[in-house]
């Protein structure tokens, strides 16, 4: 591909971006923009978009809800992600959500008539813990999984080709500490001195994917992780397992979302 295509796809990516306030981590209302001003208490949103994300490639008919219905597999536990229990559709997504009241979400997963999945995510990624935010790396880790292994699934079964933008973000950083390590790792809780520690107010993770590789959903997803901890001051990759079968891999024990 050359250069200029190349800057003229990440410009649409981008400006796809600044709509949804995924561009600029010093904004008030970074990462609230389209539905993510639904979530309550948004903690993190993840964001992965198509070469085109301008263009208008499915339609929200029976084939479609029927597809994205069926297209539901957490490569952590070999279940069905819980993304909530309800199903929508908007002016502009097919969303799975779970509903706070009738005006808020707890979370979200949406798929565009252009093609991107969105996530938006709440309580069980991020909490409070002596007036400290807390965010929990695995399970960030593991919904971002899910969701590029969904997509990735989806785009197959639609003939959506092409690069794809991945951005994970999290809001309300500043001075939170991170958490929800594998069993191997010590609880991070015990003493000031020992927490990860973010100085950033909002942190957002970037990547670009190309479909021809096909375990990219797993590698993308620890990637990230890695550079999760690297944000709260860490590079032990503690969503990893560290001892014994298994070493190196996702720490699914005591791992659950519902």
């Amino acid at each position: 591909m050359d250069e200029g295509r190349i800057d003229r796809q990440r410009e649409r990516w981008r400006r796809i971006r600044q709509m949804l306030d995924l561009a600029d981590v010093r904004e008030p209302a970074f990462a609230l923009g389209g539905d993510g001003s639904r979530v309550k208490d948004l903690s993190v949103r993840i964001l992965i978009l198509p070469s085109d994300p301008m263009a208008h490639r499915l339609d929200f008919d029976d084939a479609f809800m029927a597809t994205w219905k069926a297209i539901d597999l957490d490569p952590v536990t070999g279940q069905p992600p819980w993304w909530g229990g309800s199903m929508v559709t908007t002016s502009e997504s097919a969303m799975r959500c779970d509903p706070v009241d009738d005006k808020f979400l707890d979370q979200y997963a949406a798929v565009g008539h252009d093609g991107r999945f969105d996530v938006g995510l709440a309580g069980r990624t991020a909490w409070e813990y002596e007036g400290r935010r807390v965010f929990n790396l695995r399970a960030i880790v593991g919904r971002a999984w899910a969701a590029f292994e969904i997509y990735s699934s989806l785009a197959r079964a639609v003939s959506i080709a092409g690069a794809t933008e991945l951005t994970v973000a999290l809001r309300g950083t500043r001075d939170a500490i991170l958490g929800d390590f594998g069993p191997d790792w010590s609880d991070p809780f015990r003493s000031l001195r020992g927490m990860s520690i973010c100085r950033e107010e909002n942190v957002l993770f970037r990547r670009e994917i190309d479909d021809s590789d096909g375990d990219w959903p797993k590698a993308a997803a620890f990637s990230i992780g890695g550079q999760i901890e690297n944000a709260f001051g860490s590079s032990l990759q503690r969503f990893r397992r560290r001892l014994d079968k298994g070493f190196g891999d996702f720490d699914a024990r005591e791992y659950s979302w519902r």
